[in-house]
């Protein structure tokens, strides 16, 4: 049985190919937050959102007007900004008082929108933060609010360490190469491309925040 996301914040940059995927995880989402075009992506999966938060300078206006007339919760922020319409949703969470968030639809267009993006996805590791896309699942740890995560992982299915925060100590079992309180640097490759043997994978951070990684296939 699928695992019912309580609140899914769903991004304007969805994979290739994976309206199927989406459709199945906006559908089965108790409340969902569009960021700004995530509206556009809700839409086509047939789901109108609780809330949609951003700037919406790249979304037709008459998807807005239908989403007010709809009865969904519109916020609108200035085009200036120092924010991304993410982190803008993310905060929208935080200020509704949830203790959960997933994402979704945010991670597979330009390189420099997936990096703060992925910024974003750490700073959500209080509220269990959680990345779902086609090819991937990527859980938000940090040593103070989140240290630990196990998943439960078939032999050979890759997983992968990362860290935007310098000075990041991260232990990993349950792995063809474990770690035991090994200092990773930002963005090193380390933690790329480990190997789970079969059963529970389990991440602990020490010190810092770590991306946990877990690819659905290698291509």
């Amino acid at each position: 049985m699928k695992r019912v996301i309580d609140t899914l914040i769903v991004g304007a940059a969805p994979a290739s190919g994976g309206g199927d995927f989406y459709h199945s995880i906006i559908s089965r989402a108790t409340r969902v937050i569009a960021a700004d075009a995530g509206l556009a992506v809700c839409l086509a999966s047939d789901r109108m959102p609780d809330a949609v938060v951003g700037d919406f300078d790249s979304i037709d206006p008459a998807l807005l007007t239908r989403a007010r007339q709809s009865g969904a919760e519109v916020i609108a922020y200035p085009a200036d900004k120092d924010v991304s319409d993410l982190d803008l949703a993310l905060a929208y969470a935080r200020g509704q008082g949830l203790s959960q968030v997933a994402f979704t639809a945010a991670f597979s267009q330009r390189l420099d929108h997936t990096l703060s993006a992925l910024g974003t996805l750490t700073r959500s590791a209080d509220l269990e933060g959680t990345a779902r896309e086609p090819s991937f699942t990527c859980h938000a740890l940090d040593a103070c609010t989140r240290p630990t995560c196990q998943q439960e992982l078939a032999a050979d299915t890759t997983v992968s360490l990362f860290t935007v925060d310098g000075g990041s100590t991260v232990s990993v079992d349950g792995v063809r190469w474990p770690l035991e309180e090994h200092t990773l640097g930002v963005l090193s490759s380390l933690g790329l491309s480990n190997r789970a043997r079969g059963g529970p994978v389990r991440v602990t951070v020490h010190a810092g925040s770590v991306l946990f990684f877990v690819m659905h296939s290698d291509s």
